[in-house]
């Protein structure tokens, strides 16, 4: 059974009122009842069989990547201001990201229009 054909088959069946689609819940239950009593028991069994390994493959992916950044920050280095790294000529000056201002130019300083 094609279940995507027979959700479309059941809903074009049916002569819908507004109060009826109001209640989407409802639908959706009576509708979902219907396929799964349609449903063959292999059909069911395969349906449960893949969202089983889906969930298994899943959950085996998201341990072994938890395992991996566990080792890495395991081994991570941090640094808090090492006095013994390389001069970065690119480093930015601390007055040019709102640490504080230069003494030469204030963050109040009023331009002149003329």
């Amino acid at each position: 059974m094609n279940i995507e054909k027979r959700i479309r088959e059941l809903l074009n069946e049916k002569e819908w009122t507004f109060s009826s689609l109001l209640n989407m819940e409802k639908v959706l239950d009576e509708i979902s009842d219907i396929i799964y009593n349609e449903m063959s028991p292999e059909q069911k069994l395969e349906m449960i069989w893949k969202q089983d390994i889906y969930n298994e493959i899943i959950e085996n992916i998201s341990e072994t990547v938890a395992k991996i950044v566990k080792e890495e920050l395991m081994q991570a280095e941090v640094s808090f201001g090492n006095k013994n790294k390389e001069v970065n000529d690119n480093e930015i000056s601390e007055g040019s990201v709102g640490w504080k201002s230069l003494k030469e130019r204030t963050a109040n300083e009023k331009t002149d229009s003329k």
